[in-house]
């Protein structure tokens, strides 16, 4: 299989996405996990208020059922003018300060009156004090050649018009309206991240998008991750790291068992760390203890030191005294040494002794 890219820091994120991008995707699926509260398919409309506490904002949204304020109105009134003789809307990744080649495409709408009513489900619930952030995507809004306006997305929550003013805090149902446009062409985002030849920070924006938009990427993804290529079940483990979705966890802890690709596996490896769990430490200590490839049980012991979780460690203390590859016995250390905060090397003797001091405690 040829090398592929993902974006976890670790050899397994080397075959799938990379460079910088895997720090840019991985400080992503972080935040995902810390805040994910989405229950799969079911709920594609209530999307949480992603980027709570953004430094620089101050929040003056209006409470679910009030009127929009006076600015509100005024920001919707005067975007919908300036962009009422768009007849292109191009969505693309990056700030409006980003020079192409960096920028890339998610996709286009040429469909005037489409685009009018698009901005017109863009509800405002109220202004607020501009962020640091530049933006995450842009709306660019075409007439011919000539660039109308853009609106970049902050939080994918909040726009802000290139031409100035404050920052425009989306309703419940502003939100539900951006994000439905990126469910709609969830297919051709996935496609843009399998795409070869994409630099690193290209690939990155793109899956930022994938991620922070589409919320029923769960039941979208899953069958993707029992068949098709391997890039496609490496990309579908990846994008499925946040989702909570106890079939989706069953589904990645058999695929780091039975996937026939060792790549796929590390990948599962490095997914499973970062979610945690009983379930996935069961998992990962399986693979550990008898996947026949090394690259595999090193991404392994390294996703148990991910997850931080002590039940781990009298599994990994086992493992140690039986595996022979040096590379993947210094990585159980290593993670013996993050979980524990003890440091016995690689002698399995002395952590046994260390697990007997501890029974009881």
């Amino acid at each position: 299989m040829k090398d592929l890219h993902l974006p976890w820091a670790g050899t397994a994120a080397r075959r799938f996405l990379p460079g910088r991008a895997r720090f840019a995707l991985a400080a992503l699926l972080c935040f995902a996990l810390a805040s994910c509260s989405r229950n799969g398919p079911e709920s594609a409309g209530g999307k949480q208020d992603a980027g709570k506490g953004d430094v620089g904002r101050e929040e003056a949204p209006a409470a679910a059922g009030d009127e929009p304020s006076g600015e509100a109105r005024s920001w919707s009134g005067a975007l919908l003018e300036t962009v009422r003789s768009a007849d292109r809307l191009r969505v693309r990744t990056g700030s409006p300060f980003e020079q192409e080649p960096s920028r890339v495409t998610l996709f286009e709408i040429a469909d005037p009156a489409g685009i009018r009513e698009f901005v017109g489900r863009l509800q405002v619930a109220g202004c607020s004090k501009a962020c640091e952030c530049l933006g995450d995507r842009c709306l660019e809004f075409w007439r011919g050649s000539v660039l109308l306006e853009t609106a970049s997305v902050h939080h994918g929550r909040a726009l802000r018009r290139r031409s100035g003013g404050p920052d425009a805090e989306l309703s419940p149902e502003g939100r539900s309206a951006l994000d439905a446009l990126f469910e709609e062409r969830f297919d051709e985002m996935l496609g843009l991240v399998l795409k070869e030849g994409l630099g690193e920070e290209q690939v990155a924006g793109v899956a930022a998008a994938l991620l922070e938009h589409v919320h029923s990427a769960d039941g979208r993804l899953l069958p993707r991750l029992k068949g098709g290529s391997p890039r496609v079940r490496g990309v579908a483990a990846w994008a499925l790291a946040p989702s909570p979705r106890e079939d989706v966890l069953s589904a990645l802890c058999e695929a780091l068992a039975a996937d026939p690709d060792e790549g796929v596996r590390r990948v599962v490896a490095d997914v499973l760390g970062r979610k945690g769990g009983e379930k996935a430490m069961r998992a990962l200590l399986g693979a550990l203890a008898s996947d026949p490839n090394v690259e595999v049980r090193r991404a392994a012991a390294s996703a148990l030191g991910q997850a931080r979780d002590e039940k781990a460690v009298p599994g990994l203390v086992e493992a140690l005294g039986r595996e022979s590859s040096e590379e993947v016995r210094d990585r159980i250390v290593s993670s013996l040494t993050i979980i524990t905060e003890q440091e016995f090397g690689d002698d399995p003797g002395p952590w046994r002794t260390w697990l007997v001091s501890r029974k009881g405690k």
